[in-house]
């Protein structure tokens, strides 16, 4: 981990991620329970209505970008707040199966849309950090740890809701702050705005090449291979998923004790480990553990004891959630969409535990031992076939990284050289690697356009250039010329 990993800025942002992993991951161990007291035999399948709805959330996101305003916005997560407040209670007292699983459908949904905001909020920081494995592991970590706290420690339904309630508002509110503080620079600007927009805007167009140096070779492909990867991967822990499931509405174990502190483990040791050497290790580890996770599978479908999945599934979830999360992110940064991809590891993770997690569950009850044993094992040598695949496009990438490492020396130069803020490197790097027009830069920063315009506007000042073109065609010439 690099120095400034625990700065107060990424703080915040672990804090929003383990608060949607707290929210979401405790509501559905909540979820569970209700529906266990009430039809306990269709726990696995109420759980896959949920987990089905919350995918549609997270692909609405990009659509509510786009064309909302954001005066609507702030309206909208006030509105959030009280509805998904409204439906906790309702679902806490609710003694229906039937409504209960409506109520759970729509949280679960709303918790879709801003589980995906929240990834990409997130996403937005990361892609100009490093740590982003670690910094994912934390936030599931912490995540597992309020949750466990939750369950062992409030037993009365009105202080669960309370305590709902009051996690909603703060984790809105950090949001907000967040998304407040990338803007409050731009209030003084204005007037500043309209002077640079006339000479900014002739070089709005602009293209640089430079960008697909550090990108996928083709990102559609990646991700189109990435999806494909972790479906399968889901199959698998997803089964071990629903067994554990299982196993708590019989009221054989209570999967909120003392071994779900293997998962919080797990998933901060995941994302040191994933960080190792940037993460070119990745995905060997997630690999290992996936080949660990199918010869659990194998032991219990042969009638082993209970114990050993859920040992195995605690020690492995933690590492697959950081893991789809992570690559998932890192896609998004390649991506003209972010907002759309930078939450489609959940969503993928999610749709396949829907679709395909009761099926995979119905083997563990099959007393065809060789014909489960056979489809296991299947199942395994296409995660082995595209894991690969998607291994040798990460090499790839990894491969030029490397070959970028001595312009990253440079940056750093020329950022001292001419005594260039945070912000301001932060946004000559996104120019020297983007396309896109100032807009689409201002908001794929999470800034205001006349931020984005003083900015560039300061570093014109600075290097004695007249605009983002001139400033782009000043840094390589200044390359060139070795000043550095």
């Amino acid at each position: 981990m690099n120095k400034d990993f625990f700065s107060k800025e990424r703080f915040k942002y672990i804090i929003i991620l383990a608060l949607f992993n707290y929210i979401f991951l405790g509501t559905e161990y909540l979820f569970d329970n209700i529906v266990g007291d009430i039809k306990p035999q269709s726990v696995v399948t109420a759980q896959s209505y949920i987990l089905g709805a919350s995918v549609l959330g997270f692909l609405f996101f990009a659509i509510i970008k786009k064309y909302i305003n954001k005066k609507l916005k702030y309206g909208l997560l006030s509105a959030f707040i009280v509805v998904e407040t409204l439906l906790f209670a309702l679902m806490e007292y609710s003694e229906s199966y039937g409504f209960v699983v409506i109520t759970g459908c729509v949280m679960f949904a709303l918790f879709g849309v801003m589980g995906s905001a929240v990834y990409y909020i997130a996403s937005v920081y990361l892609k100009r950090n490093r740590n982003v494995a670690s910094t994912i592991g934390l936030a599931y970590g912490l995540g597992i740890m309020f949750q466990f706290g939750d369950n062992n420690i409030v037993a009365s339904k009105i202080a669960r809701l309370i305590i709902f309630a009051i996690v909603l508002v703060v984790w809105i509110a950090i949001i907000l702050n967040l998304y407040l503080e990338e803007n409050a620079e731009s209030q003084n600007e204005k007037s500043r705005k309209v002077k640079y927009e006339k000479t900014a805007s002739k070089n709005i167009e602009c293209k640089n090449t430079a960008s697909k140096n550090a990108e996928y070779k083709n990102s559609r492909i990646t991700a189109i291979v990435l999806i494909i990867t972790i479906m399968l991967m889901a199959c698998i822990f997803s089964t071990l998923d629903n067994i554990v499931t299982y196993y708590h509405s019989k009221g054989i174990m209570d999967i909120g004790q003392y071994p779900r502190l293997l998962l919080a483990i797990s998933g901060v040791v995941a994302g040191v480990l994933f960080d190792l050497k940037e993460r070119k290790l990745m995905c060997l580890i997630m690999y290992s553990v996936t080949l660990l996770s199918t010869i659990c599978m194998l032991v219990i479908t042969m009638g082993e004891p209970f114990i050993i999945g859920l040992v195995v599934f605690y020690l492995s979830a933690g590492f697959f959630s950081v893991f789809f999360t992570t690559a998932f992110v890192n896609l998004s940064f390649e991506m003209k969409t972010p907002e759309l991809w930078a939450g489609m590891g959940r969503a993928t993770n999610n749709l396949c535990a829907a679709l395909m997690g009761t099926v995979f569950f119905s083997l563990f009850n099959s007393t065809n031992m060789l014909s489960n044993s056979i489809v296991i094992i299947i199942l395994f040598v296409f995660v082995s076939i595209f894991m690969a695949i998607y291994y040798g496009k990460n090499s790839k990438k990894s491969y030029v990284g490397e070959s970028l490492e001595s312009d990253d020396n440079k940056m750093e130069n020329f950022v001292q050289q001419f005594s260039l803020s945070k912000r301001e490197c932060e946004v000559l790097e996104t120019l020297l690697k983007s396309d896109k027009n100032v807009k689409e830069i201002a908001q794929e920063l999470y800034i205001s356009r006349a931020a984005l315009y003083r900015h560039i506007s300061n570093m014109n000042e600075k290097t004695d250039t007249k605009s983002r073109e001139g400033l782009i065609k000043f840094y390589y010439q200044w390359e060139k010329s070795g000043k550095n």
